[in-house]
């Protein structure tokens, strides 16, 4: 800003060194008139590039604060899904031996569906096709939801079907296609938490 009002004010200072003899041979009311509009551009040429220089910041503002908190829930969803993978190395050798009456073959059907949406979304990252992800999405949705209603109580398809869709969504590829991509995230969150709940039972 400091740049373009001093190039301003230099090009003014430039114009009345040039045109001096006439400025001084002109009336005074004339001159007057020509240093008042000088004056009311500086100001003007001022106040609008602190205008522009304010919005790029506050854009800028935004765009850092978007940032942070898909930072934050990248990292929230990264813990979740090394506690799901700690849980399901364990789970194979401690839950038949601490409980005979234990949920171990259906935490193993879980943990296969998110691999199963771990699959899904890799493969749209490589293959950024929008008809594939939309079907197996669909497919595995409905597979998932069918098992939660079958093997356990109605309150965990419910928790299921409304757990939000991710914020963070792939770059360079279709946004239709993202947004399966962000349910399948989300649903994954919200396996992951079934799973650990099933572990403490």
């Amino acid at each position: 800003m400091g740049q373009g009002i001093m190039s301003v004010t230099q090009k003014i200072k430039d114009y009345f060194a040039s045109e001096g003899q006439v400025i001084r041979s002109a009336p005074a009311g004339y001159v007057a008139a020509v240093a008042g509009a000088a004056v009311v551009i500086w100001f003007v040429m001022n106040w609008t590039y602190g205008g522009i220089i304010a919005n790029r910041d506050g854009i800028i503002g935004n765009r850092d604060s978007t940032i942070a908190n898909k930072d934050s829930e990248i990292s929230l969803l990264t813990k979740q899904l090394d506690s799901y993978k700690d849980a399901f190395k364990n789970n194979g050798r401690a839950a038949t031996t601490e409980n005979p009456n234990n949920n171990s073959a259906i935490i193993k059907q879980l943990v296969e569906l998110v691999n199963k949406g771990e699959q899904i979304q890799q493969t749209f990252l490589e293959k950024n096709d929008l008809a594939l992800i939309k079907q197996q999405t669909t497919d595995w949705y409905t597979e998932t939801n069918n098992l939660l209603n079958e093997k356990l109580d109605a309150s965990y398809s419910v928790a299921f079907r409304n757990s939000p869709n991710a914020v963070v969504m792939p770059l360079n590829h279709s946004m239709e296609g993202g947004s399966y991509w962000q349910v399948v995230e989300g649903k994954k969150a919200a396996l992951i938490s079934i799973v650990t709940e099933l572990r403490r039972k």
